[in-house]
């Protein structure tokens, strides 16, 4: 598969670059961009006006909202609670408030320094189809409460993490992004809060089927997302306590054919960087901590110098190991291929994609890719009779260095900045405490885990037409086989690190703690669902009748 997909996604970066730079060059300023930079002539004149966003629903924050100051490109967003912060020159501005799947509002400044908002949900598009449960209806028919964002919109918010995309556009759905390892980004998925001790997590319908892994999809695959909540979601039962998220991906229809790539190329930074101290901070602080307590302090002042200057790097170094142990940017880089169209008879929707994200490690090492493969195919083979059959291929690889992120954030912090990371001749230091030097265990020198997973999801469905019994009726059925075979291997080897003598003025090997050694293990799990449903849709005049009848059963070996 990957010789398959490769040329392709070459080619989609080559013409993505092209169309990129036709853009830049035709519309290097697009409306809508927040510039912080753009209208602001005296930084004097600045008047600080900040304040809260919430929802009318639940009057809980709404991040990523936009808040602009109108008639300029100068804006900023809020923040995970739905806090801003936005500087004005003008006390008669007007602030422009908005977000996807709310109104926006207009709220003059009148010269105030707190402005706290609240957007109602947009209820244009009454008639808009959504789905809910097993079934779909018109918004305006809906009495519980369900949000919807289109697979447009999520494009254009543009990450790499479908659950992230959703940061921000889904009123009441809470991200946390508790990780950020290339591949692992331990994303947690809240709606409306917590509801419990136990997983909070929702479940998360895929064309149908419950699936995991909605961070992996691919955003150009999706037509429409729906979160439901509360009453909405009762139709799934006890695996909807904590909500549900239906996703429905792209299909073919009749008459159109349409061919797209696209490329994007980015990188990752990290959010906060830590203001750590230097070493002659640390050395005073240390000594101060001694006389709080009626002891001798343990540097002197003479110490404190040489750390401050410099002038010793080997027995009086400065060392921030967070800087060293992590890089400011990590590239990533996406490209995917789709065709979609048909006849009245057969429509197709089928898509490549592939993703590759680097790690934010200094030492460079470490890097997860995906590869996609999907077909959606609907066939009409009766006058009464369609069938559809959905192919999802993905093969996941990565390859970290063995240490946890964990353990290595741990050891940025526990290191002192008096001890370094490399001498000046660019040997490793054995730290203290079984030489946990975070700058090489970050690194393939001290062992990596490469796993590789192969996910391959399928459905074959129908949809039979009984109008030949009674006006409405029909049946629905469809079977999904996924499996998820997972293979991995890690590799653990000790590092050698350097400590220097003052006695022999040399530097002295030691070996990191740990023993060699390497761990291999295989996961194969096949889940199976069986659904079938008999449903009746009739109008009666200016009455809807629509009920439905299911069977559905499901399997995990």
């Amino acid at each position: 598969m990957r010789k398959f997909l490769y040329p392709l996604f070459i080619r989609s970066c080559c013409v993505g670059v092209v169309l990129l730079l036709h853009l830049i060059s035709t519309n290097p300023s697009p409306a809508g961009t927040p510039d912080k930079n753009v209208g602001i002539s005296n930084p004097d004149d600045f008047i600080e006006v900040s304040g809260k966003v919430v929802s009318t629903a639940d009057q809980m924050g709404i991040p990523g909202a936009n808040v602009l100051i109108k008639g300029t490109f100068s804006g900023t967003v809020t923040d995970v609670e739905g806090n801003y912060s936005i500087s004005v020159t003008d006390e008669d501005a007007v602030l422009v408030f908005s977000s996807i799947g709310y109104e926006t509002l207009e709220v003059p400044v009148n010269g105030r320094s707190v402005i706290n908002v609240t957007l109602e949900e947009e209820l244009q598009g009454l008639d808009e189809v959504v789905v809910v449960g097993y079934v779909t209806k018109e918004k305006g028919q809906l009495t519980g409460s369900v949000a919807n964002v289109s697979g447009e919109d999520l494009v254009r918010i543009r990450s790499s993490d479908l659950t992230k995309s959703l940061q921000g556009v889904m009123p009441g759905l809470k991200i946390s992004d508790r990780g950020g390892a290339p591949g692992n980004e331990e994303v947690d998925i809240n709606i409306r809060g917590i509801h419990t001790l136990g997983d909070n997590a929702p479940l998360i319908i895929i064309d149908g089927v419950p699936r995991e892994g909605l961070g992996q999809l691919a955003a150009e695959d999706i037509e429409e997302i729906s979160v439901l909540k509360d009453a909405s979601a009762a139709i799934y039962g006890a695996r909807a306590a904590n909500g549900v998220i239906v996703v429905r991906t792209k299909r073919g229809k009749p008459g159109e054919f349409r061919v797209q790539l696209k490329a994007n190329l980015g990188t990752n930074a990290l959010t906060r960087i830590p203001e750590m101290m230097e070493s002659w901070q640390w050395a005073t602080y240390q000594n101060e901590v001694q006389r709080g307590y009626g002891m001798q302090p343990l540097f002197s002042e003479e110490d404190i110098q040489k750390y401050r200057d410099g002038s010793n790097p080997i027995t009086h170094p400065n060392t921030d190991f967070y800087s060293l142990t992590f890089r400011d940017y990590a590239p990533e880089s996406n490209y995917n291929i789709s065709a979609m169209g048909g006849s009245e008879n057969v429509q197709y929707f089928i898509s490549g994609d592939y993703l590759r994200k680097e790690s934010q490690y200094s030492s460079k090492d470490g890097a997860y890719e995906q590869y996609q493969l999907r077909s959606n195919i609907d066939a009409r083979i009766h006058e009464y009779l369609n069938i559809g059959m959905d192919i999802n291929i993905r093969l996941e690889e990565s390859k970290m260095p063995s240490n946890s992120i964990s353990n290595i954030i741990h050891r940025v912090y526990f290191n002192y900045p008096i001890e370094p990371a490399f001498y000046p001749n660019g040997l490793p230091y054995y730290t203290r405490e079984g030489g946990g030097n975070p700058v090489v265990m970050n690194s393939f020198e001290m062992g990596w885990d490469e796993r590789i997973d192969k996910v391959i999801q399928t459905k074959l469905s129908f949809d039979l037409n009984l109008d030949w019994i009674t006006k409405g009726l029909g049946m629905i059925g469809y079977g999904a086989i996924d499996y998820d075979i997972g293979n991995d291997e890690v590799h653990i080897k000790p590092a050698p690190l350097y400590k220097y003598n003052p006695n022999t003025e040399e530097y002295d090997e030691m070996m990191s703690a740990g023993v060699m050694s390497l761990a291999k293990s295989n996961d194969v799990t096949r889940d199976n669902l069986y659904h079938i449903r008999l449903a009746y849709n009739n109008s009666f005049g200016d009455h809807n009748i629509g009920t439905f009848i299911a069977y559905e059963q499901s399997e995990t070996e």
